[in-house]
């Protein structure tokens, strides 16, 4: 600051504007601001797959175990079977439908 002469109507710039350090963080928050304005929301994927005979369409990578919460569907007694194979109870959470999958939900029922 010392040996410059401060022009009529403008403001002397502050030594720390003219750091380095400053700058380059400045430049970062600028890109981190544009970068997250500018980008477009991705659209939701949708696949569609078979349920009890019906076609349904559903979120990309949604899990048996969702699809039954969605349905109403929980509890004892329920069996899945997804393109004719029988899931596993313990396997829900983790079993993706796929595009053009073929679920069955049976409840079992007792009675006489």
């Amino acid at each position: 600051m010392l040996g410059r002469k401060k022009r009529r109507g403008t403001k002397a710039p502050h030594p720390f504007y003219e750091d380095e350090y400053f700058i380059t963080i400045m430049f970062i928050r600028k890109l981190i601001i544009y970068n997250v304005a500018v980008s477009k929301p991705q659209p939701l994927k949708e696949a569609c797959f078979t349920l009890n005979g019906c076609n349904k369409k559903h979120l990309a990578s949604q899990t048996i175990e969702e699809l039954l919460v969605e349905i109403g569907v929980v509890g004892p007694g329920v069996a899945v079977e997804r393109n004719c194979q029988v899931v596993r109870q313990i396997d829900y959470s983790q079993t993706i439908i796929e595009e053009g999958d073929n679920i069955e939900v049976v409840r079992l029922v007792g009675g006489g």
